[in-house]
């Protein structure tokens, strides 16, 4: 049969063209107790099996006949529509899922990659299939990088592909508008990105990014009255002030400074970045003041 076009989704002949066209797929020879059932537009591989590598054996054999049936019968065939609407499913777990991960004094970005599991569970549905044709599509990727490396090993063009990429994002940082107060902390991008330790949790992100509990973010955002300090009036509460200016944490901020030396908004990132002691302690501190501070907020809107 020669299909020249195809039916609407939902449409009456859809399941009557569908069985003329697919009909003969429910004929393929299968191994021993394994026979196909075909489902609305759908078909289902019955298995019986004393193990599950004897399942997993017929299961392969299912596929590669299943798969040498279809490239027979449908050259047009591709995983385009699989893989977008797999990658838009995916896309949009991680979100659902993350109530049960609370952002505020939830767990760190490692234990949160447990959402990305589901994530991959949705994306390799049914890779058996198509994983072949997507290593395929690799290999002629990978062969035309050949081409272009001709100039010197892989290796080497990778890395003056990486210098590249880091001198662009560079110049980019240096020249953006938004965001002054996290540049004003790492200023250096190739630093940030070699750093070998350290995990950016709910407080340090208040920190770099001076988005959090600051009255003057508060303000602009109409959550509170006042861009003032609730310890020191008339000066503008923002994260230079609570970090490294404000009275009321001096004593944790000269704590801080008995284990990393001197800080300021200039090199306390390069603190961190030193070790992974100072690290720890700089998040230590970044916690204590956001955690106290807000509970004195709540109490002082």
């Amino acid at each position: 049969m020669q299909v020249t076009s195809g039916a609407a989704q939902g449409s009456i002949l859809g399941p009557d063209l569908w069985n003329a066209t697919y009909d003969e797929i429910l004929k393929i020879e299968m191994p021993h107790d394994t026979y196909l059932v075909g489902s609305a537009d759908d078909i289902a591989a019955v298995i019986k099996a004393w193990s599950i590598n004897e399942a997993e054996s017929k299961l392969r054999q299912t596929m590669i006949r299943t798969k040498r049936w279809l490239d027979e019968h449908d050259s047009k065939l591709t995983y385009s529509k699989q893989i977008e609407y797999a990658t838009t499913k995916a896309a949009k777990i991680p979100s659902q899922l993350s109530s049960l991960m609370a952002n505020i004094g939830g767990p760190l970005p490692s234990r949160r990659k447990i959402l990305m599991e589901a994530s991959t569970s949705i994306l390799l549905y049914g890779s058996e299939i198509w994983a072949p044709a997507l290593k395929a599509c690799a290999m002629e990727r990978h062969k035309i990088s050949i081409v272009k490396q001709q100039s010197g090993p892989q290796t080497e063009y990778a890395r003056a592909a990486r210098e590249e990429t880091l001198e662009m994002w560079q110049l980019r940082w240096q020249n953006e508008r938004s965001g002054k107060w996290t540049h004003k902390l790492v200023a250096n991008v190739r630093s940030w990105y070699s750093k070998n330790h350290g995990e950016v949790n709910y407080y340090v992100t208040q920190m770099s990014t001076g988005h959090g509990y600051f009255r003057k973010n508060l303000h602009r955002m109409g959550k509170c009255s006042t861009p003032y300090c609730i310890y020191e009036e008339e000066v503008v509460d923002d994260a230079q002030h609570t970090f490294f200016k404000c009275n009321r944490w001096r004593e944790q901020r000269q704590l801080l400074e008995t284990e990393i030396g001197n800080v300021a908004s200039g090199n306390i990132a390069i603190k961190m970045m030193e070790t992974e002691a100072n690290w720890k302690a700089v998040a230590k501190y970044a916690e204590y003041v956001l955690r106290t501070k807000k509970l004195d907020l709540d109490m002082n809107p």
